[in-house]
């Protein structure tokens, strides 16, 4: 389990992480989210143990990370414009992760190389961003790494990569069910299709109460008057009113919506989950209030 506490990081005066605590457990794929800027990518570099807190502590089974070659060395981190030499190639990456972590499969990353479209004896400068990013993220995979941590995982991903990507991380879990999986993204309708947790990093904070995306649904509802004015049995989260028409957020299931609508005789009842990018754009606006 990775446990975060207190922790603050500043550049140059400017605090981009403050105070932060969170847990994220074993055996998850986490989904960090935020804007840009919000410090998805510094809390990434904290955890991998490239950068040193100002402050506070991150443990990984209990022990701190920074300057700990053993924690670190189950730590795979995929930055979005990782490092490699001018005339580096996929042989220079096997031998480099077979070095560095002791459960790397050659054969494996060469597997998922070539389900990837990854051409093998081109050097690394001559692939677009987007096959370099294939070729980190089947070395992720075949590093068979305790915590994987990926910044911008689906950038510049084609779609049948990108479908590759999450089904191959899926089975990650399923046969290793202590691996944990963080990635960072804008691409937040992308997440929604494999993570079963999120964390929510706004001004430098990991938000404890960020609303699940799998928990809300979403309703609207139509009468010939204004319809009922209680809904206090729904536990509204969010309630708009237009004339006829109501739009609500709702951690309430879809059977308790229906059974507590069919007293009113609505003209229409829709009732769809929240995506990820949705619960993230409700939950921005629910700061503001």
């Amino acid at each position: 389990m990775i446990e975060i506490t207190n922790l603050t990081k500043s550049y140059d005066g400017q605090v981009v992480i403050k105070n932060c605590n969170a847990k994220i457990q074993d055996g998850s794929i986490n989904g960090l989210v935020g804007e840009n800027g919000a410090g998805k990518s510094t809390l990434l570099r904290l955890i991998a143990g490239v950068l040193k807190a100002d402050s506070g502590s991150i443990l990984l089974d209990g022990e701190e990370i920074f300057e700990n070659p053993n924690a670190k060395s189950k730590i795979f981190f995929l930055a979005d414009e990782p490092y490699f030499g001018k005339n580096a190639h996929i042989k220079d990456l096997t031998m480099l992760y077979s070095m560095f972590f002791d459960g790397f499969t050659a054969q494996e990353f060469k597997k998922n190389l070539i389900r990837y479209h990854v051409d093998i004896d081109k050097p690394l400068n001559s692939f677009s961003k987007g096959m370099r990013r294939k070729a980190y993220l089947a070395a992720a995979l075949a590093s068979h790494a305790d915590i994987i941590l990926i910044d911008e995982a689906f950038d510049g991903l084609d779609p049948y990569s990108r479908n590759e990507f999450k089904k191959d991380l899926i089975e990650l879990i399923d046969r290793n069910p202590k691996t944990t999986v963080v990635i960072a993204s804008h691409s937040l309708r992308e997440l929604g299709d494999i993570c079963d947790s999120y964390s929510l990093v706004d001004n430098g904070q990991i938000s404890d109460d960020f609303v699940e995306a799998k928990n809300l649904h979403k309703v609207h509802v139509a009468f010939n008057d204004g319809g009922p004015a209680d809904l206090s049995a729904l536990r509204p989260l969010m309630v708009k009113r237009d004339g006829h028409f109501l739009v609500i957020v709702t951690d309430e299931t879809e059977v308790r919506i229906r059974a507590f609508f069919s007293q009113y005789k609505p003209l229409m009842l829709d009732i769809v989950p929240l995506t990820v990018e949705e619960a993230f754009i409700y939950n921005k606006e629910r700061e503001m209030l």
